[in-house]
C-alpha cells in the first residue's frame, strides 16, 4: 500500500510540474505571437513605404524622360503606356469588386 501511495505522490508531483511547464510555455507562446504580430505590422508598413517610393521613382523617371531629349521620347511613351495599362488593370479590379 505504501508503494502505491508513493507512486501516486510521484505522479502528482510530475503532473504539477507538467502543469507549471505548460503554463510557462503558453505564456511564452502568447509573447511570441504578439511579437510576430508586431513584426508583421512593421513589415507591412515598410512594404507600403517601399511601394510608395518606387512609384515616386517611376514617376520621376517618367517626368525626366518627358522633359529629356527626343531620344527619350520613345521610352517616355512606353512608360506612359505602361502606367495607363496599370491604371486600366486597377480599374478592372475595382469594377470586378
Amino acid at each position: 500500500m505504501d508503494n502505491v501511495l508513493s507512486i501516486l505522490n510521484v505522479l502528482d508531483q510530475n503532473s504539477q510540474a507538467l502543469l507549471e511547464r505548460l503554463e510557462l510555455l503558453q505564456n511564452a507562446n502568447a509573447t511570441l505571437k504578439d511579437s510576430v504580430r508586431e513584426l508583421e505590422l512593421k513589415l507591412e508598413k515598410k512594404t507600403e513605404t517601399a511601394r510608395y517610393w518606387k512609384s515616386k521613382y517611376e514617376a520621376q523617371t517618367t517626368a525626366t524622360s518627358i522633359v529629356g531629349n527626343n531620344r527619350n521620347n520613345a521610352k517616355a511613351k512606353q512608360q506612359i503606356d505602361k502606367l495607363i495599362q496599370e491604371i486600366d488593370t486597377c480599374l478592372g479590379q475595382v469594377i470586378i469588386s
